[in-house]
């Protein structure tokens, strides 16, 4: 990945009920040891909204999608791992209740209140 989307502040894209993104993504290469790949981050990650990310080898290099409630987890994760040179359709967002995810196709939730 060679930069990860920068997303500006602007009223419809802050983290509300309702709140999706979206794209297609292929990484050249992935960081080594415990280090994650940004795909897009809404602020920093002491006070961000939300993160759309690849989550390094150590917690089984799948998409990882957060948003922040006053913390960032629970997370939900894709079930499969990511690998270099493959394009992958990523969807993930938040409806108030859940945070979910759909990777080519798939999709996974989880409840997410706040």
């Amino acid at each position: 990945l060679a930069r990860p989307a920068r997303i500006p502040d602007a009223p419809e894209l802050r983290l509300a009920p309702g709140f999706r993104i979206e794209g297609r993504v292929r990484f050249d290469s992935l960081p080594k040891g415990n280090a994650w790949a940004t795909v897009a981050m809404k602020g920093d990650y002491s006070h961000g909204e939300y993160i759309l990310r690849v989550n390094p080898a150590s917690e089984g290099r799948t998409f990882g999608f957060f948003v922040n409630l006053g913390g960032w987890e629970p997370r939900v994760e894709s079930a499969q791992r990511v690998e270099t040179g493959v394009w992958y359709q990523v969807a993930a967002g938040w409806d108030g209740s859940n945070v979910w995810m759909t990777v080519d196709g798939q999709t996974r939730s989880r409840p997410r209140t706040g």
